[in-house]
């Protein structure tokens, strides 16, 4: 049965300074009008260099059951480590991803097939999801207009009196962080972002070396991570699979397979 290794080092690194930059996060008001939920102000930013880590195999082979049928299987299986600036790692995840499908010839001359295929993948993680962790990059305050606070804690456009003073606060400073400002859920061992891919098609063989085929495919892409803040009363953000967040695709598609003709001189 053939298999292999995958071994990667992936690095993202930044070397830019600001003073006085930042950014404002906006959602729609109840009139639909665009208004600010949170500021970011940025005091200091200097050079970080994030790493993941990656070890992986993977197996597969391809049967022929006669003439007319062909089955394959494959597996791999991911496993990630993530290290901030200072080279700590902030979390691990890891993922079994199996494959299978089959295949039929429907006239017995490999001009029309039908397939049907099943596999899982893995989707790469961006490694900005480690921004807010690093130690040494930057120093910022985040603020918070109460009038809109309820984006927050996920009920739309209300006002929410954080600190509990009693008045709405257009600028209610919620935390100040010198790196270190997010926490990783679950002791940083998330659960890997994947794909999940079905996928039924037709291929008609136009020539010996190209064919034309209409796939039918659905697609969803499963714990996802994001971050968001966790309560009124815990400012800060937190990295975490959010339940129930996914991402759906359905498309018929129309595929050209072909084979270009080289000439080596």
């Amino acid at each position: 049965m053939p298999g292999g290794l995958d071994l990667q080092r992936v690095t993202t690194a930044r070397d830019q300074y600001f003073n006085g930059n930042g950014w404002d996060v906006v959602a729609p008001d109840a009139t639909g009008a665009s208004a600010t939920v949170l500021s970011y102000d940025i005091t200091s930013f200097s050079d970080y260099e994030d790493t993941a880590r990656l070890a992986a195999f993977f197996v597969g082979d391809e049967w022929r059951i006669n003439d007319r049928w062909t089955a394959n299987l494959g597996l791999r299986y991911d496993g990630y480590a993530y290290l901030d600036d200072v080279k700590t790692v902030v979390y691990r995840t890891r993922l079994w991803q199996p494959r299978l499908g089959a295949a039929w010839n429907v006239t017995g001359d490999a001009r029309n097939v039908v397939k049907a295929t099943y596999g899982r993948f893995g989707q790469p993680t961006n490694l900005n999801a480690l921004f807010y962790v690093n130690q040494n990059h930057l120093s910022f305050q985040v603020y918070a207009n109460e009038a809109m606070a309820g984006y927050l804690v996920g009920i739309g456009p209300q006002p929410l009196d954080l600190n509990g003073d009693g008045t709405i606060s257009d600028r209610l400073l919620v935390g100040s962080y010198q790196g270190g400002g997010t926490v990783y859920a679950r002791g940083g061992r998330l659960d890997a972002t994947y794909v999940e891919e079905l996928s039924a098609s037709y291929e008609r063989a136009l020539g010996k070396t190209s064919a034309l085929g209409l796939t039918l495919v659905r697609r969803r892409t499963r714990d996802l991570i994001e971050d968001y803040y966790p309560a009124p009363d815990a400012p800060g953000l937190v990295i975490d699979n959010l339940p129930g967040l996914e991402r759906r695709y359905s498309g018929l598609e129309l595929r050209y397979q072909g084979r270009m003709k080289s000439h080596l001189i």
